[in-house]
């Protein structure tokens, strides 16, 4: 202030240091498979904020497609997806939402048509990640349809490559969906989903960068899908010829039998299923409403596969809902929190079901590449029952939220920093960094997120000549900032003990 005349002048000075601000966990990317490309695809992800929005942008889900073969014996019909014809994106994205998740990017790697003509290609992910590490703001990175690929091989790759994303980043995670999930581990020693020699995924992974990838294991059972919308026009037209033979057959059979009248209406029909009932689109969903409803009333046959190939419909990996829980988890309690020990919206059952020792092997593996598991646990229901990330040898990155935490307090103080680049390197510079970081961390541990009985056990800030920098550092620019937190980490194993006392007489 230049001071020209007599008087009195009032000087304000600030009483606090420039503020420093947590920065979000981060937005969900999604990258999959969409029914078109999206609007501005060719410029990066695209933000959606509902599965409305993302219904504007890349259109809705596709249409499954399922074969039959008959049980030896019987008249059961049991289904199997046509894997070309299967994507995950669409109701994951809604499973996203479900659980809690807010706007999150979303990546398409090719139209719905483009990979059933060409087929699903690890080439369709990689080629992304470029682009990908010009996106600021990501936190977690989600790709169900990664475990569609062709082989075991092609989906572990894409996992690999983007641990080595998030690794190099250093500000995002990927939450990785076992491939072939949805099936039953076969324990052996080179074929099994999980811990095979071969084709398991902890042998596929490797790297110094595992603490930057969490795995969930099995897939699950939603209830996502719109029962009328799967029908017996989900079939291929060989399983419609065994399906039209099995409901000739199971009416032959039926005691007391129908009138005639009704026997020979429901003859013409079950041989127009086979022959798909030609017709043009608006009446052809018409008929195909209307005819699946008379099947769930009149056959108890079609009643029980119709139910199967709904329970098939809605399996899916459990990564996307896992990306749910966590903003869930972030914005109820905090990033710091373990997203665990809670249940999904939406998830029905596992795909399949976990024992206590089977969990021992996810969970502890000699090699520390941890898998969670999602269990139903007596008198709790289906939860989440594990947060470790596939680092769980490292005593400092072996748990989701110790991980999550530092990227969380990393890219709030880079942020701040980042306001600092052209200010002299001096001691006014570094007092005040030190006391905006100081003030900062000391607010993180008042909210629970560092550990300690004072703010002094819980971090540590340094800055200045003799301790972080050298004068050669000062005279090349450099300014250096140390910073040592200790993060909170989360009691997985609790021992409860119990006495009985002796009565004394």
């Amino acid at each position: 202030m230049q001071l020209k005349t007599p008087g009195v002048y009032v000087v304000e000075g600030n009483a606090v240091p420039d503020s420093l601000v947590a920065a979000a966990s981060g937005m969900a990317l999604f990258l999959g498979y969409t029914a078109k490309p999206g609007k501005d695809t060719a410029t990066g992800p695209v933000l959606v904020e509902s599965i409305r929005q993302f219904e504007q942008q890349f259109g809705g889900p596709h249409a499954p497609l399922f074969s039959l073969h008959v049980e030896q014996g019987t008249l059961e019909l049991l289904p199997a997806h046509h894997d070309q014809a299967r994507f995950f994106l669409y109701h994951g994205l809604q499973s996203y939402f479900d659980n809690g998740g807010g706007p999150a990017y979303v990546q398409s790697t090719g139209t719905h048509a483009q990979a059933i003509t060409r087929g699903k290609r690890k080439e369709d992910f990689l080629d992304l990640l470029d682009g990908l590490s010009k996106v600021a703001g990501i936190g977690l990175i989600v790709a169900p349809d990664a475990t569609l690929l062709d082989g075991s091989d092609e989906c572990h790759a894409v996992w690999q490559a983007l641990l080595d994303h998030c690794g190099a980043m250093q500000d995002r995670m990927v939450l990785i969906d076992v491939y072939g999930g949805g099936q039953p581990r076969s324990g052996h020693a080179q074929d099994d989903i999980i811990s095979g020699s071969r084709h398991g995924l902890r042998a596929s992974l490797h790297g110094s960068f595992l603490g930057f990838g969490a795995a969930y294991y099995p897939w699950l059972h939603f209830n996502l899908v719109d029962p009328l919308s799967i029908t017996w026009d989900n079939l291929d037209d060989a399983a419609l010829a065994l399906l039209s033979e099995a409901l000739l057959q199971e009416l032959a059979k039926l005691s007391p039998p129908p009138s005639p009248d009704a026997s020979a209406a429901l003859t013409a029909l079950f041989h127009a299923i086979g022959r798909r009932m030609p017709a043009d689109q608006q009446q052809r969903a018409t008929l195909v409403a209307d005819t699946h409803r008379t099947l769930l009333k009149t056959s108890p046959l079609y009643y029980r596969l119709a139910a199967l190939l709904l329970a098939l419909a809605n399996q899916l990996p459990p990564g996307a809902a896992m990306a749910g829980v966590y903003a869930r988890t972030d914005a109820q309690q905090g990033v710091w929190r373990a997203p665990a020990n809670t249940c999904i919206v939406g998830a029905v059952a596992p795909a399949e079901e976990i024992s206590q020792q089977d969990h021992e092997g996810l969970n502890l593996p000699p090699d520390g590449k941890a898998v969670n598991a999602i269990r139903t646990i007596a008198g709790g229901g289906l939860l989440i029952w594990g947060s470790r990330t596939m680092d769980g040898n490292s005593d400092d990155w072996r748990y989701i939220p110790v991980r999550r935490t530092a990227i969380m307090l990393g890219r709030s103080i880079r942020a701040a920093m980042a306001a600092h680049a052209s200010l002299p390197n001096d001691a006014h510079t570094w007092q005040s960094l030190r006391s905006m970081i100081a003030a900062f961390l000391t607010a993180q541990w008042q909210n629970g997120a560092l550990p300690g009985a004072s703010a002094a056990d819980a971090f540590r800030v340094e800055a200045g000549l003799g301790s972080t920098m050298t004068g050669d550092d000062i005279v090349q620019g450099i300014l250096r900032v140390s910073v040592a937190v200790a993060l909170v980490h989360p009691a997985e194993f609790i021992h409860l003990s119990f006495e009985q006392p002796m009565r004394s007489s």
